[in-house]
């Protein structure tokens, strides 16, 4: 697939396009059926209720914060008819970034995450709050701390 996306977008450097359809099958696409569709966020929400207990704030922040992640992505990717967004679609949507559109739902996703990763709420993440969100998209623990420490080192 990602030979293909590189044939398809021979202006974009290589790198963005595995970078963004990394992004895309590893924190969107959350039931892996290579397409982005409403279920990945109700999955996810269903993933930080079991993690974090239905009462607490980041379920019941993704709760309202997803609908409209959801409902924003969906304006700037002008999704299929069936409403799902295709890789295609999301990286044309990232390409457009290039020329200094930055999506707008992109801001309430990060401010989204970034609450979801700082467990303790001290406006810092840290190792162990990164192991555990990163665990809700399958993603191991050493490979969760290689990351880190990337990360931590460029900061």
């Amino acid at each position: 697939m990602v030979e293909y996306i590189i044939e398809s977008f021979p202006e974009i450097d290589p790198f963005l396009l595995r970078k963004w359809h990394h992004a895309f099958a590893t924190f969107f696409d959350v039931n892996h059926n290579g397409v982005l569709e409403w279920g990945d966020y109700r999955l996810l929400t269903e993933i930080i209720k079991a993690m974090r207990g239905e009462n607490s704030e980041e379920y019941k922040s993704a709760n309202i914060a997803l609908k409209e992640i959801w409902d924003r992505l969906l304006e700037e990717t002008h999704p299929n008819q069936d409403g799902n967004v295709s890789l295609v679609n999301w990286i044309a949507m990232w390409q457009r970034t290039l020329t200094g559109e930055d999506p707008f739902w992109q801001k309430n996703y990060l401010e989204y995450m970034f609450q979801l990763f700082d467990a303790s709420g001290d406006q810092l993440i840290d190792l162990a709050e990164y192991i555990e969100v990163l665990s809700y998209f399958n993603i191991g623990r050493m490979e969760a701390v290689n990351c880190f420490d990337k990360f931590a080192k460029v900061c």
